[in-house]
Protein backbone atom coordinates (compact mmCIF):
# COMPACT_ATOMS: atom_id res chain seq x y z
CA UNK A 1 0.00 0.00 0.00
CA UNK A 2 1.48 3.19 -0.86
CA UNK A 3 0.52 6.11 1.45
CA UNK A 4 1.17 10.25 0.70
CA UNK A 5 3.92 10.86 2.87
CA UNK A 6 6.19 8.05 0.86
CA UNK A 7 8.50 9.77 -1.34
CA UNK A 8 9.81 7.24 -4.59
CA UNK A 9 12.21 9.82 -5.85
CA UNK A 10 9.71 10.84 -8.68
CA UNK A 11 8.99 14.21 -8.74
CA UNK A 12 5.74 16.03 -9.99
CA UNK A 13 5.46 19.19 -11.96
CA UNK A 14 2.91 21.31 -13.22
CA UNK A 15 1.20 20.91 -16.36
CA UNK A 16 1.25 24.49 -16.64
CA UNK A 17 4.56 26.22 -15.32
CA UNK A 18 6.80 23.22 -14.66
CA UNK A 19 7.38 24.09 -10.84
CA UNK A 20 7.79 21.07 -9.40
CA UNK A 21 5.00 20.11 -6.55
CA UNK A 22 6.95 19.07 -3.25
CA UNK A 23 3.23 18.87 -1.30
CA UNK A 24 0.90 16.13 -3.17
CA UNK A 25 -1.67 17.43 -0.81
CA UNK A 26 -2.00 20.79 -2.74
CA UNK A 27 -2.25 18.65 -6.49
CA UNK A 28 -5.24 20.08 -8.41
CA UNK A 29 -6.47 18.58 -11.98
CA UNK A 30 -6.59 20.75 -14.96
CA UNK A 31 -9.64 18.73 -16.53
CA UNK A 32 -10.50 15.88 -19.00
CA UNK A 33 -6.68 15.05 -19.48
CA UNK A 34 -6.02 14.68 -15.86
CA UNK A 35 -3.35 16.84 -15.83
CA UNK A 36 -1.78 17.97 -12.79
CA UNK A 37 -1.68 21.75 -11.51
CA UNK A 38 0.17 23.73 -8.46
CA UNK A 39 -2.00 25.77 -6.12
CA UNK A 40 -0.72 28.75 -7.75
CA UNK A 41 -1.67 28.06 -11.26
CA UNK A 42 -5.19 27.17 -9.93
CA UNK A 43 -5.61 30.32 -8.11
CA UNK A 44 -4.13 32.68 -11.22
CA UNK A 45 -6.19 30.79 -14.24
CA UNK A 46 -9.87 29.35 -14.53
CA UNK A 47 -10.29 26.31 -15.29
CA UNK A 48 -11.11 26.30 -18.85
CA UNK A 49 -7.80 28.07 -18.94
CA UNK A 50 -6.00 25.37 -17.01
CA UNK A 51 -7.32 23.41 -19.46
CA UNK A 52 -7.03 24.75 -22.47
CA UNK A 53 -3.10 25.69 -21.32
CA UNK A 54 -2.59 21.81 -20.45
CA UNK A 55 -4.41 20.30 -23.70
CA UNK A 56 -1.78 22.78 -25.88
CA UNK A 57 0.98 22.38 -23.72
CA UNK A 58 0.84 18.71 -24.50
CA UNK A 59 0.16 19.09 -28.02
CA UNK A 60 2.88 21.56 -28.85
CA UNK A 61 5.24 21.66 -25.92
CA UNK A 62 7.05 23.61 -23.43
CA UNK A 63 5.13 25.31 -20.65
CA UNK A 64 3.97 28.91 -19.49
CA UNK A 65 6.14 31.56 -19.05
CA UNK A 66 8.74 28.98 -20.24
CA UNK A 67 10.72 32.10 -22.34
CA UNK A 68 11.09 35.93 -21.14
CA UNK A 69 7.87 37.74 -21.43
CA UNK A 70 9.73 40.68 -22.25
CA UNK A 71 10.85 39.31 -26.25
CA UNK A 72 6.83 38.60 -26.50
CA UNK A 73 5.21 41.09 -29.17
CA UNK A 74 2.13 40.45 -30.82
CA UNK A 75 3.04 42.69 -33.41
CA UNK A 76 5.89 40.32 -34.25
CA UNK A 77 3.91 36.95 -34.15
CA UNK A 78 1.89 38.76 -36.55
CA UNK A 79 4.26 39.76 -38.95
CA UNK A 80 5.51 36.08 -38.53
CA UNK A 81 2.46 34.96 -39.85
CA UNK A 82 3.87 35.79 -43.17
CA UNK A 83 6.72 33.75 -42.48
CA UNK A 84 6.28 30.35 -40.72
CA UNK A 85 2.77 30.69 -39.80
CA UNK A 86 1.44 31.30 -43.24
CA UNK A 87 1.87 27.78 -44.34
CA UNK A 88 -0.34 26.71 -41.05
CA UNK A 89 -2.78 29.03 -42.55
CA UNK A 90 -3.01 28.10 -45.74
CA UNK A 91 -3.21 24.19 -44.71
CA UNK A 92 -5.16 24.28 -41.48
CA UNK A 93 -6.96 27.24 -41.74
CA UNK A 94 -7.34 30.28 -39.43
CA UNK A 95 -8.70 28.16 -35.82
CA UNK A 96 -5.35 26.41 -36.09
CA UNK A 97 -3.73 29.75 -36.66
CA UNK A 98 -5.17 31.27 -33.70
CA UNK A 99 -4.18 28.33 -31.35
CA UNK A 100 -0.90 28.30 -32.57
CA UNK A 101 -0.44 32.67 -31.73
CA UNK A 102 -1.92 31.79 -28.57
CA UNK A 103 0.32 28.98 -27.86
CA UNK A 104 3.36 30.99 -28.68
CA UNK A 105 1.90 33.61 -26.11
CA UNK A 106 1.17 31.40 -23.19
CA UNK A 107 5.29 29.64 -23.31
CA UNK A 108 5.76 34.05 -23.25
CA UNK A 109 3.73 34.29 -20.00
CA UNK A 110 1.23 36.08 -21.34
CA UNK A 111 -2.19 34.31 -19.92
CA UNK A 112 -5.31 33.75 -22.29
CA UNK A 113 -7.12 36.95 -21.01
CA UNK A 114 -3.99 39.32 -21.01
CA UNK A 115 -3.25 37.55 -24.65
CA UNK A 116 -7.33 38.52 -26.07
CA UNK A 117 -6.88 42.14 -24.42
CA UNK A 118 -4.05 42.89 -26.45
CA UNK A 119 -5.38 41.51 -29.49
CA UNK A 120 -8.57 43.43 -28.98
CA UNK A 121 -6.17 46.52 -29.09
CA UNK A 122 -4.21 46.17 -31.98
CA UNK A 123 -7.46 45.62 -33.80
CA UNK A 124 -8.92 48.98 -32.66
CA UNK A 125 -6.34 50.58 -33.60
Amino acid sequence: MITESQDFGQSIKCSICRHEIKDRATLCQTGVNYGIACVECYRKFTSEDLELMANLFTAFGGYFGQFRRSEFSILRILKAIHTDLLPIYEENGVEELNIRMLHRALLHGISPEEYIENLKFILEE
